[in-house]
This record gives C-alpha cells, sequence and structure tokens, in this order.
C-alpha cells in the first residue's frame, strides 16, 4: 500500500509489515504466499529508506491499527552500515512509543505491540534486497554469464554501475524467458530460489511476525 492510499484503506489483519518500495512488496507477497501466510499480514510500503521516520506515526495512527495490530514487523536495507540502519529504525519505533528490539532481525518481548525490525540482506552484513536475491541463485548457470558480463564492463574504460547488487540482479532477470522489470516481480515469476538455505533467517522472522 502507497502512503497517499492510506485514507482510502483501513487495517484489518493482526500482522503488519512495514517495507520500503514496491519492489519489496512484491518480493514479499511471493515469500508469504508461499509459505500461505500472505492473507494474514498487511503489507505497507513507506516509500524509502528515509521515510520510515515520517511514515511510521501515520501507520500506527491508521483506521483499525489500534483495534487489530498485534505485531508489527520492519525491513529496511543495511546499505553501508548493518548497524546504523537497524538504530535508525529503532530510534523510529521508540519515538512513537513503542519498544524495537534489542538486536537486528528479531522481535521485542514486551508491550501490547510486538515490534520487530530486519536488516537485509541479514546475517549482520551490509548490503540490500538485491544482494539477498542473488545469493538465492548463486549457483544457477546463468550467473557465470552475468559475472562474465561484469568483468568485460571492468575492463572498459567507461563508468562503471554505481550499484553492482542492483546491476547485477537486473542483467540476470534480463536473462529469463519472460523479463521481469526488478527483483520484486521476479520473485512473483519464480525466478528467485525462495527455498534456497540464504532465507532461513528471513524465513524466521516471517514466521514470528
Amino acid at each position: 500500500m502507497r502512503p497517499n492510499q492510506r485514507d482510502q484503506r483501513e487495517i484489518t489483519k493482526s500482522k503488519v509489515l512495514l517495507v520500503e518500495g514496491q519492489d519489496e512488496v512484491n518480493f514479499f507477497e511471493a515469500m508469504l504466499r508461499k509459505a500461505n501466510k500472505l492473507d494474514q499480514v498487511e503489507i505497507i510500503e513507506v516509500g524509502g529508506k528515509d521515510k520510515f521516520r515520517t511514515e511510521f506515526p501515520a501507520i500506527v495512527n491508521m483506521t483499525g491499527f489500534s483495534q487489530h495490530v498485534q505485531s508489527i514487523g520492519i525491513v529496511r536495507d543495511a546499505d553501508e552500515n548493518y548497524m546504523a540502519a537497524f538504530q535508525s529504525v529503532a530510534n523510529v519505533v521508540e519515538r512513537n512509543g513503542y519498544t524495537p528490539p534489542r538486536d537486528p532481525n528479531t522481535f521485542n518481548s514486551d508491550g501490547d505491540v510486538k515490534v520487530g525490525i530486519f536488516i537485509m540482506p541479514g546475517n549482520s552484513e551490509n548490503g540490500m534486497l538485491e544482494d539477498l536475491c542473488l545469493r538465492t541463485q548463486a549457483d544457477h548457470p546463468v550467473m557465470q554469464c552475468v559475472e562474465a558480463f561484469f568483468q568485460c564492463i571492468a575492463s572498459k574504460e567507461i563508468d562503471q554501475p554505481k550499484n553492482i547488487a542492483k546491476a547485477k540482479s537486473q542483467v540476470f532477470l534480463a536473462a529469463m524467458p519472460d523479463i521481469a522489470k526488478s527483483v520484486g516481480l521476479g520473485a512473483k515469476k519464480n525466478y528467485w530460489n525462495l527455498d534456497h538455505d540464504c532465507l532461513f533467517e528471513l524465513k524466521q522472522f516471517l514466521a514470528e511476525l
């Protein structure tokens, strides 16, 4: 759900998952559908990692939130600093009267509403959703072609991609039978291996939501 759609909807589910953008919405819809839990979770996009600060208070004041919500999961990319990303979200949670978890990728154990924070790609590593998606297909034959492509680019006297993970994921998806324009749509087309062991920590988090 996009921020400008909030006035037209109300929360009716007991579990809420807050994510950065539409790409994450699509990815988590695919994961939750695979786990047969999609109908149990309200997925809400905040419009970017910098919007949690302004959008979190708006979300917890949405119609139906106080009546229904028992658990909130928040997912954010680590980017270049895993712990800084966690602390940023934890501060937002605390400023709005909720108790954040002590550690990333866990939930708090007190308060009327359980709150969890997951920092992508997990395992206390820097990075983002695209890094995690690429790991699910690390052994796919196409990944050899992807690596060769970027080795070729690196040998040229041209500007290199600023975000290698995003670039590699797009090249991988371009090699699929029906091209997906984003990693989230790639998840919906089953192009990422959602059964891969690297998703274990994320699956545990979603199971606890």
